[in-house]
């Protein structure tokens, strides 16, 4: 089995499709199957490279709990399963919360996490970490796509063509 364990924020979307989450956000929420502020096209290359591969997504520990009181807006999780389904990404679960403290309603990537989900599954083949930010993953560096929210100064960025490659390189390797 190949895994991409993956942030959402800023891979999934970009400064672009962010904005115009929180720009329409009381217009659209809950009255429109359309996915408000994540790109479309993230989702269907993210399809491609999974399908392609044999490859299943992981989210962050932190996700289990995502959604927001404040605003009462469709649970962001659901929301982002929902689309999965839709392109056919094959979910396979979360990190397991290896931290004492409150990570409610922030992802965590962490490399704790990310080594106790790898040591509970020994059918992994392989892994991809796809991030934003630059977290402390010294551990996995050779196994890490980063992508930038904002990469040409325009608002487009996040999950691009041109990181196909890179991880398409990182999950065809033969040991994790």
């Amino acid at each position: 089995m190949k895994v991409i364990i993956l942030e959402t924020s800023g891979v999934l979307n970009d400064y672009n499709s962010l904005t115009e989450y929180v720009n329409h956000y009381f217009n659209y929420v809950n009255k429109s199957d359309c996915l408000r502020g994540y790109d479309e096209s993230k989702f269907m290359l993210l399809s491609k490279i999974c399908n392609e591969l044999g490859a299943g997504v992981v989210l962050p520990s932190s996700w289990k709990f995502y959604f927001s009181d404040d605003f009462r807006f469709d649970n962001e999780l659901t929301r982002i399963i929902k689309e999965f389904k839709k392109f056919n990404i094959p979910f396979l679960g979360f990190t397991p919360d290896m931290k004492d403290e409150d990570i409610k309603g922030r992802e965590t990537i962490d490399e704790c996490n990310i080594d106790e989900y790898l040591n509970n599954h020994n059918d992994i083949e392989n892994f991809c970490l796809i991030t934003t930010d630059n977290y402390d993953l010294d551990d996995f560096q050779d196994n890490r796509v980063i992508t930038d929210f904002n990469e040409d100064g325009l608002g487009n960025g996040g999950l691009l063509p041109h990181h196909e490659k890179e991880i398409v390189k990182i999950l065809s390797r033969k040991n994790k």
